[in-house]
């Protein structure tokens, strides 16, 4: 079964395998743009909704690949079914407002790259920063199950009446006291993730010191570079200048900057990272970023190598 007719099977069975309690709801279309992607995403809803409805979302492409995976059309719908149905079912979130006040207080930052999202990054508010757009999301609730947001499109700013200034303004200072930006090494991570294997963690005196940017929640921490004095710090710390890793949206590697680092080794190990360990949606950038300590600004790599050759 091809992807369009996997798609037809889906919207003509999924009530069907429902709650028989949802039998008289109604699915929604749409298509849904994400960082570097662009998805279909299934929404569940009442057909006349007597209120506002926050209707639960699944998004064709994953359930196609699950059904790659498996073989399995019926327990690929079945699954995604019971998971609607449990959504349906449970406390409603309650639908923020779309006010000014609402949306300035709990705005924060994303970076994302432009490569690839001209289309998506056109219909936002946004400013650019090096090769990556900044964006905004308004942030619903943080808790120990994750964080839930959504991205602030043009539509809503005009809608509110405000500005991409307003925004950046507000979302600069939120996103410092939401997410502040942690920088730990590497080793400590490890460290914390396999207490079982100390001798395996431990620091050798040649091993490079490998430092990891994220924050409490482990949620769009790449926004750190887009405050200087993070970097500054970690600079003064190694006394050494720095070679920035963007490793996802989520988060950023940090390391000392060394003389035998050759650009274009970093940018193969971007690459590398980005086709093989980060999902589509959370890769941040193809490039490799710098920091020349006392600079308080963070660049491309290859800048300030070509700063040093002169």
């Amino acid at each position: 079964m091809n992807y369009e007719q996997f798609k037809q099977k889906v919207l003509d069975e999924f009530i069907g395998n429902l709650d028989p309690e949802f039998s008289g709801y109604v699915l929604r279309v749409n298509e849904i743009r994400k960082n570097n992607e662009k998805l279909t995403g299934v929404s569940v809803a009442p057909e006349d909704p007597s209120d506002i409805f926050a209707a639960p979302t699944f998004y064709i492409e994953s359930m196609y690949k699950e059904y790659q995976n498996c073989g399995n059309f019926s327990l690929v719908i079945s699954n995604t079914a019971r998971i609607i149905s449990n959504a349906l079912k449970g406390a409603k979130p309650q639908v923020p407002a779309f006010t000014a006040r609402s949306l300035l207080d709990n705005v924060v930052l994303q970076l994302i790259s432009v490569r690839g999202n001209e289309e998506y990054i056109r219909n936002l508010p946004h400013r650019y920063f090096l090769d990556m757009a900044v964006i905004y999301r308004r942030i619903v609730s943080v808790d120990d199950h994750g964080v839930m947001s959504f991205v602030i499109d043009n539509y809503l700013a005009e809608h509110a009446d405000l500005t991409e200034d307003m925004l950046f303004d507000k979302a600069y200072s939120n996103t410092r006291v939401l997410f502040t930006p942690q920088c730990r090494d590497m080793r400590s991570i490890l460290s914390d993730m396999t207490p079982e294997y100390p001798e395996a963690n431990r620091r050798h005196e040649d091993d490079p010191t490998i430092m990891v940017i994220t924050n409490d929640h482990k949620y769009l921490a790449a926004t750190a570079m887009l405050y200087p004095d993070v970097f500054e710090s970690i600079a003064k710390q190694l006394d050494s200048d720095l070679v920035i890793l963007p490793s996802s949206v989520h988060d950023l590697i940090v390391l000392a900057d060394e003389d035998e680092f050759d650009s274009d080794m970093l940018l193969r190990m971007v690459d590398d990272v980005n086709c093989h360990n980060v999902s589509r949606t959370e890769i941040l950038s193809f490039n490799v970023y710098g920091y020349k300590k006392g600079d308080m600004e963070v660049t491309y790599y290859t800048d300030l190598v070509e700063k040093e050759a002169v």
